[in-house]
């Protein structure tokens, strides 16, 4: 578990990394603006995982494993994860490809936002100042 949570930060990582380094400004200034999003979703789910891993030991310290087996949320997050462990592990070439697609889309969309890389072009700089 932990070789695929450090193999999936990763992966956020580079590509954050990628798009920091290409897209200095205009990528900086679009993650700034959902900034504020962002951090209220991870909040909501850092809360949910705590809540859970607080209910989990709860009901293992004072009813024992065997409650917990019996439990249906403990079942549904058991199912969910093996669902999910089962497709990775069955299309490990899909998945690698959907995240190197998101890194791709990502690096495109900055570079496509050439203006913002490349800064204003030589007859808009001064218009400004001529009134124009």
């Amino acid at each position: 578990i932990f070789l695929v949570y450090g193999a999936g930060m990763s992966v956020v990582m580079l590509g954050t990394t990628v798009v920091v380094a290409i897209g200095k400004q205009s990528m900086v200034r679009r993650l700034r603006q959902s900034a504020r999003y962002v951090g209220r979703v991870s909040g909501a789910i850092l809360v949910l995982a705590g809540a859970f891993i607080v209910w989990f030991w709860a009901t293992e310290i004072s009813a024992g494993a065997s409650a917990l087996g019996a439990s249906s949320a403990f079942r549904i997050v058991e199912n969910v994860s093996q669902t999910l462990l089962n497709f990775v592990a069955d299309n490990t070439v899909l998945v690698a490809g959907f995240f190197a697609g998101l890194v791709g889309l990502a690096v495109w969309t900055v570079l496509g936002s050439g203006r913002a890389v490349r800064g204003p072009r030589r007859d808009e700089v001064g218009a400004g100042a001529r009134g124009d």
